[in-house]
């Protein structure tokens, strides 16, 4: 994982998880989670992947960016075309971890 881009149009949140490696198509239904200041955890819509490098998911129960202690979590089953798992091991974001 390289780079998180979060944004908002329209009032609708949604995140741009960028890689190192292109990515094989998610399975169907994988979804990014975010853990709120709150500790409350809500999910995105399913991702789509973008450019090979990178999965757009949309949090349509969010209406504004989570705030700075909000942790990124994201599916393991997220894999490099060769079927290799990805890192967060490169990540320049610090809260940022693997979902249970």
């Amino acid at each position: 994982m390289m780079k998180v881009t979060w944004r908002t149009t329209a009032g609708t949140v949604s995140v741009e998880i960028a890689f190192s490696t292109l990515l094989r198509v998610p399975p169907d239904g994988t979804r990014m989670g975010v853990r709120l200041d709150d500790g409350a955890t809500v999910y995105s819509e399913p991702c789509r992947l973008v450019r090979g490098l990178a999965l757009d998911c949309r949090f349509a129960t969010l209406q504004t960016l989570p705030g700075g202690e909000a942790t990124l979590l994201v599916p393991r089953r997220v894999t490099s075309t060769t079927g290799q798992a990805i890192t967060l091991w490169a990540s320049a974001e610090s809260r940022v971890e693997f979902q249970r």
